[in-house]
């Protein structure tokens, strides 16, 4: 396999594809224990190979590409488990505009009302706090990206993210939002 990945690297696609061929299977192993839908799971597939074309000249043991695009997968998988808890914690908030929209005016209704608690509460909390939210839930960054835009350790990004979620779980109990 060493002599195909040295090819690939030198930019010959068909021995890339090769290399494809041979490790998909394990690359769709690791991708489907974490992911269990296979829409999602082949999304992550292709992006998994995506990266590893894009990096393959980072790869320095041409022995361990299974390994390394079996890792590229683990971690790939993981965002996007991640990148849809927050797009689900957004949407238990702020609800389906499309639902609000389709749907009686009532609910369209309940979920302005939403709106607007969220936004009052944001808008009572730090700046950093509301920085911290905003980067996360809004703007769908990840930890380690929130740590080089706040130049702040992860550990740290993580703790301001806590304190900002009891903050203005906090402000919005206080308000009698009766979102929490």
């Amino acid at each position: 396999m060493s002599t195909v990945v040295r090819a690939a690297q030198g930019g010959d696609s068909q021995a890339f594809d090769s290399l494809v061929r041979q490790t998909e299977q394990s690359v769709r192993g690791v991708i489907r224990s974490r992911i269990r839908d296979d829409a999602e799971a082949d999304d992550v597939s292709q992006e998994v190979f995506l990266r590893a074309y894009r990096c393959l000249h980072q790869l320095q043991d041409q022995t361990r590409f299974q390994a390394w695009v079996c890792q590229i997968a683990a971690r790939l998988s993981i965002n996007r488990i991640l990148r849809q808890r927050r797009l689900q914690a957004i949407e238990s908030v702020f609800g389906d505009l499309e639902d609000c929209l389709a749907g009686a005016p009532e609910a369209g209704m309940v979920q302005q009302e939403r709106r607007e608690q969220i936004q009052g509460g944001m808008s009572r909390l730090s700046r950093l706090d509301q920085q911290t939210l905003q980067a996360f839930y809004f703007e769908g960054r990840s930890v380690a990206e929130m740590s080089r835009l706040f130049a702040a350790p992860a550990g740290t990004v993580k703790r301001r993210l806590c304190h900002a979620r009891r903050n203005l779980r906090e402000i919005l109990i206080r308000n009698g939002s009766g979102l929490c």
